[in-house]
């Protein structure tokens, strides 16, 4: 769209910085800032968190943010004008095309007319003769209904909670753990619907926290003053005391590394 992930990258490179160095300075995943530079907007969750990873990975790079902003609407203002289009023509109509009837098929149909009156006369018999059979073999035992006992032996139960595994299937439990493929302190969380991140405090300690690429966490906080912090994809979490944080991942408590110097760690779902 308008050469808009050709101007990031070729700014980012020109600059020589890579990805995971414009993660730590703006706290944008990855896979956002790679879906930037690719295009591939449809991975982002919202055009709002969209625009604002946008305007904000523009500005790191020294471009002019509002500019490519602009040409990621005009953009999507024409695709949205060329499906329109495509929905409203309608479809091309083909000309109907007269029968062709060849020689033979006129000259069956001649024959057939030729045979109809013999043919009602065969169709009456033998619906006659139908109709006898069946009243000639209906019994008085047919027309009256069985007697109660052999409908009850007739009626089998109805299904039990037993018989079906599907309604004793219990829903996986959430799963927590470290990234084992990457050094830096990533988390991932399995069947889980949202990410939940609560901090707790034993010392005075800085805190920044970005939920789906938004900041939602930004403060020196104290003992007695818990946070939290929800996404529903990535959570990425600057900590400047570590020392003094305790870390709650959907309600189970996880080792954090120990160091006393700041780092950043990302918590997303799988």
């Amino acid at each position: 769209m308008h050469n808009i992930g050709q101007q990031l990258k070729e700014a980012r490179e020109a600059q020589g910085l890579t990805l995971a160095e414009i993660t730590e300075r703006t706290m944008i995943p990855i896979k956002y800032l790679t879906a930037l530079e690719t295009e591939q907007f449809a991975l982002f969750p919202g055009e709002v968190y969209l625009k604002g990873a946008l305007r904000k990975y523009a500005a790191e790079l020294g471009l002019d943010a509002q500019a490519l902003v602009d040409s990621y609407n005009e953009a999507a203002a024409e695709t949205i004008v060329t499906e329109n289009r495509a929905a409203v023509m309608p479809p091309e109509k083909k000309p109907p095309q007269k029968p062709k009837m060849e020689l033979t098929a006129v000259l069956s149909t001649i024959q057939l007319k030729r045979f109809l009156p013999l043919v009602a006369v065969i169709l009456l018999l033998l619906a006659g003769s139908f109709l006898i059979s069946k009243w000639s073999a209906k019994t008085p035992s047919q027309t009256d209904p069985p007697p109660a006992n052999e409908q009850q032996n007739e009626e089998e139960p109805g299904p039990t909670d037993t018989e079906n595994p599907e309604a004793n299937e219990e829903e996986p439990a959430v799963l927590v753990e470290r990234d084992p493929s990457t050094e830096n302190v990533h988390f991932i969380v399995r069947h889980a619907d949202e990410l939940t991140a609560e901090l707790s405090f034993s010392r005075p300690c800085w805190v920044r926290a970005f939920s789906d690429g938004e900041k939602s966490l930004d403060g020196t906080f104290r003992p007695g003053q818990p946070q939290v912090a929800r996404a529903a994809e990535e959570i990425s979490i600057r900590i400047g005391n570590p020392p003094a944080v305790s870390l709650t991942i959907n309600g189970q408590t996880v080792e954090l590394p120990e160091t006393k110097y700041a780092y950043t760690l990302t918590i997303s779902k799988e």
